[in-house]
């Protein structure tokens, strides 16, 4: 009788500390857990992460291509003595899908011209493709083929000139070099000026002028006309960056403060890599801990990698570029709308921008951390828009030697969304147009300069300068 009551007695004790475990491990475990913390705003819970399909169903990635990811920014058509911006984003698309459909191919080495020969080349009647910054041309196949000797060239605009109708010009406007180029048999740079004439009513005229980097800029002689862009907001679920970095597999939560403050930060983490989820901001940050290889890379490869990384967690579908601010320790992909770049103003979070970031510079493989903001675009609201009249190039160089600036002192000039605060609780946003002058990899309005902000910062010398026309 001893015997039988002893099995029993241990045989139900087994079950319910079974039941009790599983209870734990299953339901309820971060609140039962949290009690034996001494810190609760520090607790670590181990936890169990659960794909859920519907969630996953909604939630779509954009799945941007890496064609995308390069596609050109601006198109100048230089006719008679005139320059001319194309004002039309349909234009631009119908342009490069003509280059996409009949490549180009390179067939000669890289010139280094005399600066005679070099304004010529810029100042020629030509339809020019305009690119955010300089690109390998390897990663451009998709415009170029290569039958050349050289394995290393970046540039930053393609020249169709008017005169050579079966040559086109890769041209680095940083370095002032180019590489020239062919057209396919049947094709001529004729057929270039025939597609940009069709948005002819949208063409403005424009003047170039010098930035400080080597580059040059088109700036209109009169006023442009831009409508501003209300949109309503979604939020990329926590559960979508988790289940794409740790699977259903457990990795440790823990918060860094109260839950309940503007500033909590909440971690998920394991032996390679720590995710961090601002549910407050809506930014999210990964850190990458196993960062231990030097095998020197080139710039095509840094690219090509970090954009295998954002490309998991990137959901706008609203146009993505790489960055003029993108250098060796950092590759920018700049999230654009309707053409048009996008930045945040100095009281937003970088909503405008996913940032690549890579240890020790050039000579590195390895990322460190991945930042990336969670909103993206739903729904247009078109007839909350209203148009913006924005500077022509006398009134906006006016503004900057006001300010004491002129152009030749940024190493970028462009119009683009400016990021309104009042997001009212991540429902919408509204992008009003501004012009952007860019400095140290940092883009200002043409509002923070009359204020002041560069000034304050430091990031120019105290000393006026004036602007010249070229």
């Amino acid at each position: 009788m001893r015997k039988f009551s002893f099995q029993t007695f241990f045989l139900t004790l087994s079950i319910v500390v079974s039941l009790l475990l599983s209870y734990i491990l299953i339901f309820d475990n971060n609140a039962l857990l949290s009690r034996f913390s001494s810190n609760p705003e520090t607790a670590q819970v181990n936890i169990q992460i659960d794909s859920n399909n519907k969630v996953s169903d909604y939630y779509q990635l954009a799945n941007v291509k890496l064609a995308e990811i390069i596609y050109p920014t601006n198109v100048i058509i230089s006719e008679g003595d005139n320059a001319y911006l194309l004002n039309d984003y349909s234009g631009l698309h119908s342009l490069a899908s003509s280059l996409s459909q009949k490549r180009i191919s390179l067939v000669e080495k890289i010139v280094v011209p005399p600066e005679e020969k070099y304004i010529e080349l810029i100042s020629q009647e030509r339809v020019e493709f305009e690119f955010s910054t300089a690109l390998p041309f390897e990663l451009v196949d998709n415009f170029i083929k290569n039958e050349s000797e050289e394995t290393e060239f970046e540039f930053n605009r393609i020249i169709f000139p008017k005169n050579e109708k079966n040559t086109a010009y890769l041209l680095n406007t940083f370095e002032q070099v180019y590489m020239k180029a062919k057209l396919p048999e049947g094709n001529t740079t004729d057929d270039y000026f025939k597609i940009a004439r069709v948005s002819k009513g949208k063409w403005i005229v424009a003047e170039r002028y010098n930035l400080s980097n080597g580059n040059h800029v088109y700036l209109p002689l009169k006023n442009m006309t831009v409508p501003s862009q209300l949109y309503t907001l979604n939020l990329v679920p926590e559960t979508n960056v988790i289940d794409s970095l740790f699977g259903n597999v457990r990795s440790w939560r823990s918060v860094s403060t109260n839950e309940d403050s503007s500033s909590g930060t909440i971690m998920y983490y394991n032996s390679n890599m720590e995710l961090q989820i601002n549910p407050f901001a809506q930014m999210l940050g990964i850190n990458y801990k196993n960062t231990n290889q030097f095998e020197a890379k080139t710039y095509r490869q840094r690219i090509e990698q970090s954009y295998s990384q954002m490309r998991q967690f990137e959901y706008w579908k609203n146009g993505i570029r790489i960055g003029t601010q993108s250098n060796g320790t950092t590759i920018v992909y700049q999230r654009y709308l309707d053409g048009y770049p996008t930045f945040s103003s100095s009281t937003v979070n970088h909503y405008a921008s996913s940032r690549v970031y890579f240890r020790g510079g050039n000579l590195t493989t390895s990322i460190t951390r991945l930042a990336l903001p969670m909103v993206y675009l739903e729904a247009h609201v078109a007839d909350q828009s209203r148009e913006y009249e924005l500077m022509s190039v006398d009134e906006l160089t006016y503004e900057l030697n006001m300010a004491g600036y002129s152009v030749s002192d940024f190493t970028n000039v462009v119009i683009g969304y400016e990021w309104q605060d009042n997001m009212s609780e991540f429902q919408k946003v509204n992008f009003v147009p501004k012009w952007f002058f860019e400095i140290n990899n940092v883009y200002y309005s043409i509002d923070q300069i009359r204020d002041g902000e560069l000034e304050a910062l430091g990031n120019i010398s105290d000393s006026r300068h004036y602007f010249t026309r070229r």
